[in-house]
């Protein structure tokens, strides 16, 4: 059994909690995206999800215990953090 797992294969309580407290980060900056009016408050939110995926790339690309899905997992959030910065261009 995969420490992060229960005995019936649901995720551990810490596993819960992480992704609870990403999910409510993500969709507090999504909400705020949605509604920032154009120009400098906008490019705030945007340059904090940019920051915010960064920073998931890094952690989760250097830590996550299982060492197959860190590149996967980090690919993912870069790209999100790339097509993050990129929109600021069209914001």
């Amino acid at each position: 059994m995969r420490p992060d797992h229960t005995p019936t294969g649901g995720v551990s309580a810490g596993v819960r909690t992480l992704i609870g407290g990403i999910g409510a980060r993500d969709a507090v900056i999504g909400l705020a995206m949605m509604f920032a009016p154009p120009g400098r408050p906008l490019r705030v939110v945007l340059a904090a999800r940019v920051a915010s995926d960064a920073a998931d790339a890094l952690i989760f690309g250097a830590t996550l215990p299982d060492r197959s899905a860190r590149g996967k997992v980090a690919a993912f959030a870069a790209t999100w953090a790339a097509l993050c910065a990129a929109s600021a261009f069209v914001a």
